[in-house]
Order: C-alpha cells, then sequence, then structure tokens
C-alpha cells in the first residue's frame, strides 16, 4: 500500500469518525436534556390573623404590598380583648401582643414579603384565629416543575448536572436541585422537582404561582467522553498505535 493511499484511508477514517462523532454528540445534547410538564414559581409564605374577636379599625396594607419585619397591617378593637384586661386576665405589658388603649391589638408583618391576599376590609368584623392576610416571604422563591421521565432519566436527573428556569420576562437563570419527589405513572417516572436560587427572589416582578419554563441537563453517560476520547486518539501522534 502506497504513502498517498494509506493517507487517503487515513484521511476517509477520520472524516467517517468525525462526522460519527459530531452525530453522537448532537444526539447526547439532545437526550441529555429534559424539559418539564409544567412549572410554575412557588415562594414560602405565612397567614397573619387576629388572635381576638372585633371590628377591623385600619387596614394598613392591600395586594402587592411589600412588608418589613414588624411593619403594621391591621388594627383590631376588640370588646373580648377589653374585658380580659378589666378582669384582669390579661395585662398588657406582658401580652406576646401588641396592645394599644386596653381594647386594641396590632397586627405585625413577622418576616418581609410581599402580601399576596387580604380578606377583611377597614370596618369589617373578624373573628378570633381568622386568617387575615397571606405575606409571601422574602427570599423564599423556589421554582416546582413536573416531570414525566424514563427510570434511565430519573436515574441522571438525580445527579443532575444544570437546571434552566426561562422567566416571564424571558430571562434565563440558572437553578440547582433542592430536592426531588417521584411515583411511578404506568412505565414513566411522575417526578417533581423543587429548584431554588437566589435570582429566583421575585422582587415584585412575578408572583407565586407564575408558570415558567425548565429544562434539566442529566449528568452525561459516557458517550460523549468515549467519543472525545477516540477523536483524541486519532489526531494526537502516535495515539492510534
Amino acid at each position: 500500500m502506497t504513502f498517498l493511499t494509506r493517507l487517503k484511508y487515513l484521511v476517509g477514517v477520520l472524516v467517517v469518525v468525525g462526522v460519527v462523532g459530531a452525530l453522537a454528540l448532537s444526539m447526547n445534547d439532545r437526550i441529555s436534556t429534559v424539559h418539564d410538564v409544567s412549572a410554575t414559581v412557588r415562594t414560602d409564605d405565612y397567614t397573619v390573623g387576629t388572635p381576638y374577636a372585633g371590628m377591623v379599625v385600619k387596614r394598613a396594607v392591600d395586594v402587592g404590598d411589600h412588608v418589613d419585619k414588624g411593619d403594621q397591617l391591621f388594627v383590631v378593637q376588640s370588646s373580648e380583648l377589653a374585658r380580659d384586661i378589666a378582669n384582669d386576665a390579661l395585662v398588657p405589658s406582658q401580652s406576646p401582643f401588641d396592645i394599644r388603649d386596653g381594647s386594641k391589638v396590632v397586627i405585625r408583618a413577622t418576616s418581609p414579603g410581599k402580601v399576596s391576599e387580604v380578606q377583611p376590609s377597614q370596618g369589617a368584623f373578624v373573628a378570633a384565629n381568622s386568617a387575615m392576610a397571606r405575606v409571601e416571604e422574602e427570599g423564599t422563591s423556589y421554582v416546582q416543575a413536573d416531570f414525566r421521565l424514563t427510570a434511565k432519566q430519573y436515574a441522571l436527573m438525580r445527579r443532575a448536572d444544570e437546571v434552566t428556569v426561562r422567566l416571564p420576562d424571558e430571562r434565563t437563570v440558572r437553578a440547582e436541585v433542592d430536592r426531588i419527589g417521584v411515583h411511578t405513572d404506568g412505565d414513566r417516572a411522575a417526578t417533581r422537582l423543587r429548584a431554588v436560587s437566589p435570582e429566583l427572589d421575585n422582587r415584585g416582578l412575578f408572583s407565586s404561582g407564575t408558570p415558567v419554563d425548565v429544562d434539566v441537563t442529566l449528568r452525561r453517560d459516557g458517550l460523549v467522553d468515549s467519543v472525545r476520547a477516540l477523536l483524541t486518539g486519532l489526531l494526537t501522534p502516535g495515539g492510534t498505535g
């Protein structure tokens, strides 16, 4: 076999391997990314209420307002509270609640966040221990995404390399897997993923429940590494022999 023939043979082998390698890389990229069935931004929240029944004499917040810890939300005037104080059943200075004027209890935010629900209007009567507002707690935003995966995809997702979240404003952020839950659904794994990132704190741009798109890049299964090693061996002097 002449040198020219050997060179042509080597070039042909390199072209074939290159094409196969490119196809393998492309295929691996396609099969290594899974897309959500549905996904939304979620936020931990808390409910505020009144320990005493009474009339709402002041409502200081509306839906969408940002509150800091200790901010006044409501003032409730209560005859029950006034009776307890008059009967020495309650000493205002020793109460865990903010009590004013012998008959009013001030309801405050327990941590910073955004008001997502407000129940009573000013002048309304509220029962004891009833919910008056709900606050989405600042810094607790996360993404909850549902997937339908094969057994192999689920096994790879448990070691996922990357979670990409596309937000309503078309911005993308990188997130980390916080937890994964699964139950079988036929031959598929119905998987629920929770992903977290500091960039998910909405800062008022969108609310809990807002739909987003989530892609999860699964850990490589070795195909790409094998192809890369083969190409490196062929292209490195002495690598094929």
